[in-house]
């Protein structure tokens, strides 16, 4: 009796869709090994559980009412009591409404998940079943969201405390410059080096020729001049040596000093790569699992109005007192 008499004609606009990553994309079209694709096969799975459950909660109904005014569409004026949404539903009633009108199912073999959208008119039933594609849409975004700042915090932090690190080791190495008036102690120490060996070779001429004129005459008044040469590039010799291997401010010890703030810096320096490097790792991987809503059934949209029943309505005479009730 209630089927002829109150009952309001539904629609319905069914979807399918499947969230793949592509990790999983990549898994399907190579040769992988079984451990890997049965790890896909688990977060397939788990991808597919997830969009259901958000479906099926009131942060999906909120969503799906910002889209579409969700709510709106369901509170017309019809005398069916089993699909009629009252006015003044509060939003208990509303959530059990939209879990009633809204189906969603989570196919475990293939992982898709399919919707049925329930609505008055044929129009609202599609535009309600692609609400609900782009709400699912937004989440598997949220869920890439949430992994790439999982997976690129840490890495973005070694990179920041990296640079940090390469910036104070070049500021060490620039203030000992400054402080010991010196760009490269290193070099000096060569050309250092190579004044010692040019007065070693002009010793050693003046002792030669020294000895030449001792063996002619001894009284030659040049004899005092080469006398005091050599002298004078006997103490230019020891006083080199000393600048370069003396104790305090010698070359030698700059060089110690300079060198181990070299070392950092380029020690830091490679660090810096090798994060950046990790980093841009971390960034690969995240894409490469980046979900996204592959469709497989698009919504549909009936035709003219149909006048008798749907299954929806003969279930609920079924299974329902046939008096009005509140979802």
């Amino acid at each position: 009796m209630y089927v002829y008499l109150w009952a309001t004609p539904l629609y319905i606009s069914e979807t399918k869709f499947a969230v793949r990553s592509g990790e999983m994309a990549q898994g399907m079209g190579s040769a992988m090994t079984s451990v890997v694709s049965a790890g896909a096969g688990l977060v397939g799975l788990a991808d597919g559980f997830a969009v259901r459950d958000f479906l099926q909660s009131r942060s999906a109904l909120e969503a799906l009412e910002g889209k579409t005014g969700y709510i709106k569409r369901m509170q017309l004026d019809v005398d069916d009591p089993l699909v009629r949404l009252d006015g003044d539903a509060n939003r208990d009633k509303i959530f059990g409404y939209y879990s009633k009108m809204v189906k969603v199912q989570f196919n475990m073999l293939e992982q898709v998940v399919g919707v049925e959208a329930y609505a008055f008119t044929p129009e609202d039933a599609k535009v309600i079943a692609d609400g609900v594609l782009s709400v699912s849409d937004e989440f598997a975004d949220r869920l890439n969201e949430r992994a790439r700042d999982d997976a690129l915090k840490l890495s973005e932090e070694q990179v920041k405390r990296a640079e940090q690190r390469v910036a104070e080791a070049r500021r060490a190495v620039a203030e000992w410059r400054h402080k010991n008036v010196n760009i490269d102690p290193a070099n000096n120490a060569t050309m250092i080096n190579q004044i010692i060996g040019q007065l070693e070779s002009q010793l050693t001429e003046a002792k030669a020729q020294l000895l030449e004129l001792n063996s002619l005459n001894r009284n030659n008044p040049r004899r005092q001049v080469i006398e005091e040469r050599i002298s004078a590039l006997e103490v230019q010799i020891v006083d080199s040596r000393k600048r370069l291997a003396g104790v305090d401010d010698s070359v030698a010890a700059q060089i110690g000093d300079f060198e181990v703030l070299k070392s950092e810096q380029e020690f830091a320096e490679k660090n810096l790569i090798e994060t950046q490097r990790s980093m841009e790792e971390a960034r690969f991987n995240t894409l490469r699992q980046m979900r996204y809503v592959v469709m497989i059934a698009s919504p549909n949209h009936s035709g003219g109005r149909r006048d008798i029943p749907t299954p929806f309505h003969l279930s609920a005479a079924l299974s329902w007192p046939a008096w009005p009730v509140s979802f």
